[in-house]
């Protein structure tokens, strides 16, 4: 018997009590809901707060830094460089060995095939938003077309070119092989501006939200707020958090007609649909927006929810780096090369993108008007482990501990006491263990180098993507 067909979604940025299993109002996603019900569903723990190293994680099955991902600050050739030595355990590439005709779609520049994700994939597609550029620099007309755009609310973030991506693939499929699909899509992504009929907002609030996500959702603004605390008025999250609910449910409709096209083409029955994200997103709380920086909750908790197996993630904190094994176990896939974990303790990690002693640091803490605070707060990589109920975080030295039931929002982390070490007698342990394999080979800070362009028009379309997602 051939294995199943496997289709991996992930949903950038979509953070799990955005999803109706993990606790959002009904009606916020009724498929991914549907899927849960007649699936299965976990709440997953990010290895990482940002991008590649979870989706490093999500491909090996390796915490990052094993993997040899790590920094912000590297490049997409390191990127490359990383994943040319796991081609062994890189899940295209285990399942193309296995005979699987594979794909891949992405809408983010970070996973694209600049920095070698096409890697294993027998066709591999970059969609681009047809948002108009917009920032420092950019003219006049440029700035007047990122408000049209917004006011009309027409254009996205890279789905509907996506969906015309899978239904040419459904129709060159060949019978009696398998196939994998990845898709990433960046819709609920800063800048936060879904089309209509998903945008709840009327013309005003359209543009208004347009000219917000200019002034507190660039590359400078995020990464000071992620350094302090945000600059952007309660209003304006209040719409950033609306907008942001108003992306999922859009993502989720989208996966609905996926489905339905699968459906369609008589192969819904005999593949395995996961839908998940990389890492979640800070919408206001203890002052952030946006990822970066923190290890709380709302960046590492994400979704997990499968059609086609009932078997969800080992509980109660499952590893997105324990997926490729379950994917694999759920498509009858034999021989592959990844485990999965017991799901005692997920554990993850961050690498500053500078060390404390870079000038450059300081210079950025001098132009925000911060303090060292701050500076510390840039400069310093640090790891957690948590099983859910409690976390442990290794950060300068130091343990520190956060009962996450007294203390949901993470604001008060504390030494470990010798009343924690008698409460958490039993967790503890474990969590130092996983916290050990996480804070290892950490990698020195490095500040961010230019990528070797290729040609002048894709490093054009690369920083007018990483502008859009507040990365430039």
């Amino acid at each position: 018997m051939s294995p199943a067909n496997i289709v991996l979604v992930v949903m950038d940025t979509a953070r799990a009590d955005a999803f109706e299993p993990f606790g959002a109002p009904g009606g916020s996603t009724p498929v991914v809901a549907d899927m849960a019900r007649r699936g299965a569903a976990s709440v997953a723990f990010a290895p990482a707060c940002w991008t590649v190293p979870s989706h490093a994680g999500l491909f090996s099955g390796l915490a990052y830094r094993a993997a040899g991902f790590g920094h912000p600050a590297a490049t997409h050739d390191d990127y490359r460089a990383a994943g040319d030595r796991l081609e062994h355990r890189w899940l295209p590439c285990v399942l193309r060995r296995g005979g699987y005709a594979t794909a891949g779609a992405s809408a983010n520049m970070w996973i694209s095939d600049w920095g070698g994700w096409d890697r294993g994939f027998d066709e591999w597609v970059q969609v681009t938003s047809g948002r108009a550029l917009h920032g420092e620099g950019v003219p006049l007309r440029g700035r007047l077309g990122w408000y049209r755009q917004a006011l009309e609310a027409r254009v996205d973030d890279g789905q509907s070119e996506m969906e015309g991506v899978y239904r040419r693939w459904l129709a060159g499929l060949r019978p009696g092989r398998p196939f994998f699909w990845f898709f990433n899509l960046v819709e609920c992504h800063s800048p936060y501006l879904p089309p209509k009929p998903f945008n709840p907002l009327g013309p005003w609030g359209r543009v208004r939200a347009a000219d917000e996500a200019l002034r507190y959702l660039n590359f400078d603004a995020i990464w000071k707020g992620l350094c302090s605390s945000t600059d952007a008025p309660g209003s304006a999250v209040a719409r950033m958090r609306a907008l942001y609910r108003s992306a999922v449910t859009m993502m989720d409709s989208w996966v609905g007609r996926l489905l339905e096209a699968l459906d369609e083409a008589g192969v819904l029955d005999d593949t395995v649909v996961v839908v998940t994200s990389d890492h979640g997103e800070n919408l206001g709380e203890n002052g952030l927006v946006g990822h970066g920086f923190s290890l709380d909750d709302r960046l590492l908790r994400v979704p997990a929810v499968a059609l086609g197996t009932r078997s969800p993630l080992p509980a109660p904190a499952p590893s997105l780096c324990d997926v490729p094994g379950w994917l694999a176990d759920a498509a009858g896939v034999e021989g592959h090369p990844w485990s999965v974990g017991d799901g005692q303790v997920a554990a993850a990690a961050f690498d500053a993108p500078a060390g404390p002693d870079d000038p450059r640091c300081a210079e950025a803490v001098r132009t925000w008007g911060l303090g060292e605070d701050a500076l510390r707060r840039l400069s310093i990589s640090f790891a957690c482990a948590t099983d859910g109920r409690m976390k442990l975080i290794w950060r300068d030295g130091s343990e520190e501990l956060v009962d996450l039931r007294a203390d949901p929002l993470e604001a008060s982390p504390r030494p470990v006491s010798a009343a924690d070490e008698e409460r958490w007698a039993d967790r503890l342990p474990l969590a130092r263990r996983a916290l050990r394999r996480a804070a290892d080979e950490s990698v020195p800070g490095v500040v961010a180098t230019e990528v070797a362009p290729r040609d002048a028009a894709n490093v054009e379309a690369m920083e007018a993507q990483m502008k859009l997602l507040g990365y430039l």
